[in-house]
């Protein structure tokens, strides 16, 4: 039967809910074998997540587009599906068609140049044939192509005749040798697109949510995409009156949760508790990358140190300390690098990224560590890259291969805007690495920004009304009290679910106008010499980029007071107070500072004092000033559960504050939370503090000795 004819006897659909199950035997919504159970808490918190995605990503630009994408790559697929069976009744060899036709493509140029079905979840990047024949534990031979291409059509159309015949006909195709790798999350999309009705779309993201509802690990094997469509439709109805009262109506309730799903995975950045955040450099220059996307995994190097999946950590160093004495140039740090990622667990997420600048991409990792039988860069885990949107940052950081990082790092580069290139064109709705569109930041509550700041939601509250009202503010308090960290914080929130961007200029004595504002600077000419052009600096580069857009924009000043800002600042000292005014600079170019770029700085008091900051330029900011908080410490180590308990340190902290005697110079918290606080207390206090201390006693030593390690080590350790 083809799609385009009438279907009778077919179950009607209002919603996304089937009207009634005994016609369709295939798909009971209420399946003994489905392990369905959503708790109270868990039905609360999808609820008050689903409203935030209702209330936001809908309504934006690229929520819209997702939106209109399920009406566009389904008539994509009903076209490119009769297209399929015309040429397989044809007699025509339809491998390549079947192939291009049948398989969710990223919306690239090159896949729509070549006509292939690009879809709003892609599974396949470039060819799927180049996919399979280099994936390490698939290996499929070219030959066997027409034969894969025959099964593929054969399961959609069992199954788009008769949707009860999916358990059979994924069964007979999942037991064919050559189908291997062939997995739920590359083949739901074709059979979702032609029957929406009551074929589920299965991908990581959604396998994650149904994971977090049911407490179950959801499988991504085809022979369990029957379990799995029907664990959709049981949780939907379920969920039926918060998915039917929110949300885009000219969507079904299946829509809508798969939606919802991209959105709090790929948006909002949900996942496992316990899942960890990486980025991994594929090679230097990002050389591996198209091998790695293609293949579906991350790498790195090492291949000499063979398979560690089965060592333990000392049988680890033994390996790596044999090797170094026959490579004495190989570093320990680098070889280490191996055992960390080898530690990398399914679920974990994963940035792809080109040096300091550039993210190509972000994914799950969909299995653990393997070692690849042949080739380099053998040491692979299996990663589902489901954003493959290169996007600009800024991580000077982040020159090493492998590094763990913080989820709210791995949330802000994730949002990172995408790089603008020449191409474009959206047939599909999906993501086009190639082709600029506005990203939405993940949304970053009030609440949010207190919980991680450790502060009251009143005080937090408070900043970002200053922020407003003045539109610049400067975070300032002695060593260690968390200023940068609250700054990027608050910028976070500044920008919550909107297109605006977030930058940190760090200053320095020799900082000065020309580096901030404009100023002239000498570039080589081919003739040999040089030439002497007028280069804008940070700050008017900032205006530029913020002057594109009506979104809140943040550029955060790290160390402000260590720059002679008067010299800095030059015109903008004037601007700052009079945000409405147009002037010349030096160079007698006129300028306006945009009204939506927001100044946030940061001030070390044992540094500078703010009392020696210029009036002029102190009533033009707003002042917060931070001490250290106590509270905050112990938070830290209660929500981490780590085995240090920071009574003791608290106690010694507020003697030693009160022997300085003067808060701009007192000792903050930010250099003991560290999980393995226990372990590197003693460093910490002898390596950090006591030469701190030293500095501020100069002229009284004995007042440092009170507060040496040997004399309040067992105070703080609770001894």
């Amino acid at each position: 039967m083809r799609l385009c004819e009438q279907n009778e006897g077919m179950p009607q659909v209002r919603d996304g809910t089937l009207s009634h199950h005994s016609g369709l035997p295939g798909f009971p919504l209420r399946a003994g074998t489905i392990p369905m159970s959503i708790s109270t808490d868990k039905h609360e918190a999808f609820a008050k997540l689903y409203q935030e995605f209702a209330t936001t990503y809908p309504l934006s630009d690229a929520g819209k587009k997702h939106v209109a994408s399920y009406a566009k790559v389904r008539a994509a697929a009903r076209a490119g599906y009769r297209a399929v069976l015309d040429a397989v009744e044809g007699g025509a060899d339809y491998t390549d068609l079947a192939l291009a036709k049948l398989l969710p493509h990223l919306n690239s140029s090159f896949n729509r140049q070549r006509g292939a079905w690009c879809h709003f979840a892609p599974a396949v990047t470039r060819e799927v044939k180049g996919w399979f024949e280099n994936a390490p534990h698939i290996r499929a031979k070219p030959e066997l192509w027409p034969a894969v291409a025959h099964d593929l059509v054969e399961l959609v159309r069992s199954v788009v005749d008769d949707p009860a015949a999916l358990a059979t006909a994924c069964a007979a195709f999942a037991a064919k040798p050559q189908t291997r790798g062939f997995q739920t999350g590359m083949l739901s999309p074709i059979l979702n697109a032609l029957r929406p009705e009551v074929l589920a779309l299965v991908n990581g993201k959604s396998r994650e949510v149904l994971a977090f509802l049911t407490g179950e690990k959801v499988s991504n094997a085809i022979a369990d995409y029957p379990t799995t469509s029907r664990l959709v439709l049981e949780v939907t109805e379920d969920l039926g009156a918060i998915l039917d009262g929110a949300g885009p109506a000219e969507l079904t309730r299946l829509d809508r949760f798969d939606m919802f799903c991209h959105w709090v995975v790929a948006v909002k950045g949900f996942g496992p508790r316990d899942a960890k955040y990486w980025k991994i450099a594929p090679g230097e220059g990002g050389f591996l990358w198209d091998r790695c996307r293609e293949g579906g995994y991350i790498a790195v190097g090492w291949d000499e140190l063979g398979d560690v999946s089965a060592l333990t950590k000392s049988q680890f160093d033994e390996r790596r300390d044999a090797l170094r004495a026959e490579h004495p140039e190989w570093t320990k740090h680098g070889l280490n690098q191996v055992w960390r990622f080898s530690q990398i667990q399914e679920g974990d997420r994963i940035v792809a990224n080109k040096g300091w600048s550039e993210v190509l991409a972000v994914g799950t990792v969909t299995s653990g560590y393997y070692f690849a039988p042949d080739g380099d860069y053998r040491h692979r885990v299996a990663v589902d890259w489901y954003d493959v949107t290169r996007r600009q940052i800024s991580k000077h950081g982040w020159s090493m291969t492998l590094a763990q990082i913080d989820r709210a790092d791995f949330e802000e580069v994730a949002g990172a805007p995408p790089i603008v290139e020449v191409g474009g064109g959206d047939d599909a709705g999906g993501a086009d690495p190639g082709h600029a569109r506005p990203v939405l930041r993940a949304a970053y509550a009030l609440e949010d920004l207190a919980q991680e700041t450790y502060q009251e939601l009143d005080e937090v509250a408070r900043w970002v009304r200053a922020v407003g009202r003045k539109k610049q503010m400067i975070f300032f308090g002695p060593p260690g009290t968390g200023k940068t960290f609250c700054a990027k914080r608050l910028a976070r929130h500044l920008v919550e679910r909107t297109a605006g961007f977030v930058e940190t200029v760090q200053f320095h004595p020799s900082y000065g106008y020309e580096d901030f504002i404009e100023g002239i600077r000498p570039r080589p000419t081919d003739a040999g010499g040089l030439s002497y052009a007028l280069v804008k600096g940070r700050f008017l580069d900032a205006c530029e980029r913020a002057s594109r857009s009506t979104d809140p924009c943040v550029l955060i000043i790290d160390e402000i007071n260590r720059a002679n800002l008067s010299r800095v600042f030059g015109e903008l000292m004037y601007l700052l107070e009079y945000r409405n005014d147009e002037i010349p600079l030096a160079s007698g170019t006129p300028f306006r500072m945009p009204a939506n770029l927001l100044l946030i700085g940061t001030m070390n008091t044992a540094d500078r004092s703010i009392a020696l900051i210029d009036h002029a330029l102190r009533r033009r900011f707003a002042f917060v000033r931070l001490p250290p908080c106590f509270e905050g410490l112990r938070r830290y180590h209660a929500e981490h559960e780590t085995t240090f308990e920071p009574a003791g340190l608290i106690a010694v902290l507020e003697r030693l504050n009160r022997t300085i005697g003067d808060p701009n110079y007192a000792v903050g918290v930010s250099f003991f939370m560290h999980e393995d606080a226990v372990e590197q207390m003693p460093d910490i206090w002898q390596m950090e503090i006591e030469p701190y201390l030293d500095e501020y006693f100069f002229d009284r030593p004995t007042l440092v000795d009170e507060f040496r390690w040997a004399r309040v080590g067992a105070a703080i350790l609770g001894g």
